[in-house]
């Protein structure tokens, strides 16, 4: 009797499920972002801070960090690549639109007119020259992704898992077709980000939020005018019981007042105005 040992998924693919194999689940969660080309997103390219990084030459070299994240989960992590190792996914990806260039001719020629830096043999640690490579790499990388989950080139299974496989093993994954995709770099395990020294680290898109827009407090205040210079509705029975200004109000007027659900309208400033003038005139009659 067999026995399930792992959890088995089906890929949907990015346009309508263009790749239909099951694919085992499992290793660990930075394996599992990469499970669908189409999340992932390349989006920084930077120097490593640490010095004194020699080869077995004893030659100096610049290792170069590659900042990866899914872009669904938001998980990051990063990858650390020399020159050579970007001139290894060149060469792979150059050998395997060659092998298609019948089906794909458009993206052959694309392919073949990415710009990608030359080398330096004098100088190449430079800042300037390091901060040139970094640019073009992002470039490069970027446009690169942007062909290979292009909807003619998913449509090709047969074909599409090969360029997959080798953007996988770039990225530091296993899951790849075959050994010679992620066996050729000089550091092939990738990193958390959130394992890096602070120097090493670099902002990231935060995913499942939604950028929170303020209203002017203005609008607030003119809505709150308007309601306090509304007029309140009173019946008809509580204008009789305020329409003579002399008359006094007994108690039982007073209770069927505030037994009455409307409000009660409020009190005019122009009284206290009135009350004065009579007090003003008597004062100009005594003096004429």
């Amino acid at each position: 009797m067999a026995s399930l040992t792992s959890v088995v998924v089906r890929k949907n693919g990015l346009y309508g499920g263009a790749d239909k194999r099951p694919m085992v689940m499992g290793g660990t969660a930075i394996e599992r972002s990469m499970m669908s080309m189409g999340s992932i997103a390349i989006y920084n390219v930077k120097p490593v801070m640490t010095k004194g990084l020699y080869s077995k030459e004893h030659k100096r070299y610049t290792l170069y960090a590659v900042h990866v994240q899914n872009a669904i989960t938001g998980r990051s992590w990063v990858v650390h690549r020399r020159y050579t190792d970007f001139m290894v996914l060149q060469t792979l990806v150059n050998e395997h639109f060659e092998q298609v260039r019948a089906v794909f001719p458009k993206l052959h020629t694309l392919v073949n007119d990415l710009y990608f830096p030359p080398k330096h043999k004098i100088s190449s640690n430079t800042g300037r020259v390091v901060q040139h490579r970094c640019t073009a790499f992002l470039e490069y990388l970027v446009t690169l992704h942007r062909l290979l989950i292009s909807q003619c080139y998913m449509e090709q299974l047969h074909v599409s898992e090969t360029g997959s496989s080798i953007m996988r093993g770039f990225l530091g994954s296993t899951n790849v077709n075959q050994a010679s995709h992620n066996a050729s770099y000089t550091i092939p395990t990738p990193i958390l980000q959130c394992k890096l020294v602070a120097a090493d680290r670099a902002t990231v898109n935060q995913c499942g939020t939604l950028k929170t827009v303020l209203e002017d407090d203005l609008e607030y205040e003119d809505c709150e005018e308007e309601e306090e210079e509304e007029e309140v509705p009173v019946r008809e029975s509580e204008l009789s019981a305020f329409s003579d200004s002399d008359s006094h109000t007994t108690a039982s007027d007073l209770e069927d007042v505030h037994d009455s659900p409307m409000r009660k309208p409020r009190r005019q400033r122009s009284t206290k105005k009135e009350s004065r003038q009579p007090g003003f005139l008597s004062v100009l009659v005594r003096r004429s």
